[in-house]
């Protein structure tokens, strides 16, 4: 068998943590834009 691809792992990985940062985002986009337009 192959070894296993470890880049498909860290990219998988890196697209799991932007969907749940996007999330996040989205969540508290009320405050995050307050806190952004005032700094």
């Amino acid at each position: 068998m192959a070894p296993w691809p470890w880049r498909l792992a860290v990219v998988w990985v890196a697209v799991c943590v932007a969907v749940v940062w996007v999330a996040g985002v989205r969540a508290w986009s009320a405050r995050g834009l307050r806190l952004i337009t005032r700094a």
